[in-house]
């Protein structure tokens, strides 16, 4: 079976793996170790077997295509899953069967392709713990060759270290929630692109352009610990000297390098008319779910630096004339103090303007839009966060005002694989930035055809906005833009800076939570970025 063709099938968690009652153990008592023995000392079958090698990937192909029919919205969805939940049982019976019967499959025997077939059926249709009831024996043919690194025993290592409770090594387990393909953490994330060229895997970014643009969903990664269904109670997968594909690998704990962390809690205006009275001592900030002491407090009267981003995509692009309009608002509505950079975007980014205070200044620039092409959101938002790394000055708050319809072209009915970033990329930028993002949804859907794309649009517009601590907004029309700057300016109200000094222990670069609360105000509200990265 083609690697490829598993592609799309990887991150499926809605289906279960077998259907219920089927025995928990696949091998007859004693066969486990007979079945090893046969491994280690080549004592398999040497001639071809090709009944069984057709067997085995006509099988393989079937699974593969009812696998594929709940994706593509089955009307009959139910009699699908019940017909998934057939053939993997059929497919989980045999399978014992013929360890139990003819012994381990060899490549001289079933091919490569059978080998890799064989080994996707195991992963598809037994049981968690069946997989790990036959792990010992993967592990053996890997390390005697038999089995040769795939997409297929990449997917098979990783979902049973998320089973257990781990990080998986090849990032091949996504899942599908809330909108978004969201990738299970990934052990030492920075060696990830070598572990996947030792399975003959392409790297890990290429790999999640590709399920982006197969799926037409987003995809995150996720910033939190796995939590297996054997994560309390794991089950024996052999000696230490099985462990040849890292099951049991452990990460060592390192200091928190992270020498201080700044947040920025906006309280936007009417939420309460008292909240510019707040002082230090009524607030508690929880890092990783621990209270800890704010070191630093102010409120942040300090100017913005502010980068608007306009989409002049082709979906825009006929009402340049209404967009220079509201910007040329925005421009006059800014305080002096605040300092307003413009970049138009289609598929490249031009800056009209460099971050700049004069109004005099920018309102002549703005009269330089214009453009039209196709729509690269997540280069221009990305190309903003660059800005205002590089340049806006110490001591200045930071946000991006994007305005947009929100379809990246990565996203679309056309896409085609490419180098550019994705969407976890873009989102781990931002977690690494203090920039605050407002994302102004220009709803330009047409059609039932476009509702999949304009949803997955307005998803990640909402989850940039969530984990920076801005807001979305909405404009059913270009007209309605003006209204809604007013509101944009008018919402960043009164933000406090909070800072402290992280402590504890973490693996490598992880992931930690921040929560900021008012106990004696609990219906106040609050935004802020959720977390931060240590480093």
């Amino acid at each position: 079976m083609r690697a490829a063709g598993l592609l799309t099938l990887l991150f499926f968690t809605a289906f279960p793996l077998v259907a219920s009652g089927q025995a928990e153990s696949c091998l007859n008592a004693g066969r486990l170790d007979e079945l090893r023995t046969q491994i280690l000392k080549g004592t398999g079958a040497s001639e071809a077997n090709t009944p069984l090698r057709d067997e085995i990937q006509k099988s393989a192909l079937t699974i593969n295509e009812l696998f594929r029919r709940p994706r593509a919205e089955d009307k009959d969805a139910e009699n699908a899953k019940a017909g998934l939940n057939e053939a993997q049982m059929t497919a989980s019976k045999r399978i014992c069967a013929i360890l139990n019967t003819e012994g381990w499959p060899t490549r001289a025997a079933i091919a490569e392709e059978g080998m890799n077939a064989f080994l996707y059926l195991i992963g598809r249709t037994l049981t968690i713990r069946m997989q790990l009831e036959l792990y010992p024996l993967v592990a053996a043919s890997y390390e005697k060759g038999e089995i040769a690194g795939s997409e297929a025993l990449a997917a098979y290592v990783d979902r049973l270290r998320v089973a257990l409770g781990r990080k998986q090594l090849y990032g091949t387990q996504v899942s599908i929630k809330d909108g978004f393909l969201v990738q299970a953490p990934i052990e030492l994330a920075t060696d990830v692109d070598k572990r996947r060229e030792k399975m003959k895997l392409v790297p890990l970014r290429q790999y999640e352009r590709a399920l982006e643009i197969a799926n037409r969903l987003p995809l995150i990664r996720a910033v939190t610990e796995p939590v297996g269904n054997f994560a309390s109670r794991r089950a024996s997968a052999g000696s230490a000297a099985d462990d040849s594909l890292g099951l049991e690998g452990e990460e060592q704990a390192i200091k928190i390098e992270t020498a201080f962390v700044s947040v920025d809690v906006n309280i936007p205006d009417g939420t309460d008319g008292t909240s510019a009275a707040l002082e230090k001592s009524d607030f508690k900030l929880l890092d990783n779910g621990k209270p800890v002491e704010i070191e630093t407090f102010a409120k942040a009267e300090t100017p913005f630096d502010i980068v608007l981003l306009l989409d002049l995509s082709g979906s825009t692009s006929d009402k340049v004339g209404l967009i220079k309009k509201t910007t040329k608002r925005f421009v006059e509505m800014k305080r002096t103090s605040d300092r307003l950079a413009v970049i138009v975007f289609n598929d490249r980014q031009t800056v009209v303007s460099e971050l700049e205070s004069d109004q005099t200044v920018l309102l002549e620039r703005i009269k330089k839009i214009s453009g039209n092409g196709g729509s690269f959101i997540w280069d221009a938002v990305s190309s903003g966060l660059t800005m205002l790394d590089e340049k806006s000055e110490k001591g200045r708050r930071k946000a991006i005002v994007l305005m947009t319809d929100g379809v990246d072209n990565l996203l679309g009915f056309y896409a085609t694989q490419s180098n550019r970033a994705g969407f976890a990329d873009l989102v781990e930028q931002i977690q690494s930035s203090n920039v605050t993002i407002f994302p102004i949804y220009l709803d330009t859907q047409h059609g039932r055809g476009a509702k999949h794309v304009h949803e997955s649009a307005r998803n990640t517009l909402a989850y940039m906005a969530d984990q920076s601590g801005g807001n979305v907004y909405t404009a059913k029309k270009l007209d309605d833009l003006e209204g809604i700057y007013d509101r944009v300016l008018k919402g960043v109200g009164t933000v406090y800076t909070l800072g402290f000094s992280p402590e504890g222990e973490s693996t490598g670069r992880s992931w930690r939570t921040i929560k900021v609360e008012v106990p004696s105000r609990p219906a106040l509200r609050l935004r802020h970025r959720p977390g931060y990265f240590t480093r």
